[in-house]
Parts: C-alpha cells; structure tokens; sequence
C-alpha cells in the first residue's frame, strides 16, 4: 500500500511540474539539436551547355509548414555532393524560390570536379518562415554540348536551440 500511495504522488509532482515549465524558463541552450532535412535524395542532372541558374525540381524545403521552427534556428548548414561538368564553370545555391534569395553557395567549380561532400555556412538571416528553398546549378561558363552537373545528395542541417 506504501508504494502505491509514493507512485500516485509521484506521477502527480511530475505532471504538476510539467505543466508548469515554459520553454522560455529554460536557460539558455538548454536543448540543442543539429536536424538534417534531406533536399536530395538520389541523382538529379541537370544539363550545363548553356549558362544560367537551372532549378533542380523535387529538391524543395518549405518552412511554412514549420513557422514555429523557424525563431529557434541558431545556425544552418547546406551539405551536399556532386560530380561536375567536364568543361563547364559555376556553383551550387541553395535559393529561396519565392524571392530568388541566395541563402548558401558554393565555392566556384572547374570542370570535372567531383566532390564526395561539401558543406557551407547558410546565411540564416534569409531562412524566414516563408522561404520555399530550392537546390540551384548556375553556370556561369557553358560547358559542351550534352554535358550535365549531377548533385547525387543534398541536405539543410538546422541548429536548433531551445531556450
């Protein structure tokens, strides 16, 4: 009888306490949490005989689903990988489709180059609750006729922080 008089009052501090904590009562960082969001899951080409900045279809994030996400978002990452044109110049954006924003990029890539990961700093002031964020090959060079950039992987990393 004991035990079961300490586990009813018990289970009664804890929900009692767990209605009672806000997360704005928690110190700073108190949860910290790094959540990959997967852009691009398999192979996407695009072709780079003609320069400009091609959209890579079915590679969108949209934060409207996730407004409340979005004020917690500390840091962000674009990580991706890739296997580049022969002869063609350019990068890899990850653009905000309804105001064109650039919210990362990459470095430039030369012909041929191929890349097992790459990750770049997100520029989190653009990652507002609106952005629709679309993977981007711009070339800035036309490669050869038939030639393609495929972007094998692509990820946002968001660093949330709950405090």
């Amino acid at each position: 009888m004991v035990v079961r008089r300490n586990r009813i009052a018990r289970e009664a501090i804890r929900s009692e306490l767990a209605q009672s904590i806000k997360y704005t009562d928690l110190e700073s960082k108190t949860i910290e949490m790094w959540i990959p969001i997967t852009l691009i899951g398999s192979d996407q080409s695009v072709a780079a005989d003609s320069t400009g900045d091609k959209l890579i279809s079915h590679s969108g994030f949209d934060f409207n689903n996730f407004t409340n996400i979005v004020k917690h978002v500390k840091a962000a990452k674009f990580a991706f990988d890739y296997a580049w044109a022969d002869t063609a110049d350019g990068t890899i954006r990850l653009k905000d489709i309804r105001n064109g924003t650039v919210v990362a990029e990459s470095s430039s890539k030369t012909g041929g180059e191929s890349s097992v990961w790459e990750v770049v700093d997100c520029d989190i002031s653009k990652l507002v609750s609106d952005a629709s964020l679309y993977v981007y090959v711009n070339i800035s060079s036309a490669g050869a006729s038939g030639e393609t950039v495929t972007v094998r992987r692509a990820y946002l990393v968001l660093k949330i922080e709950i405090s």
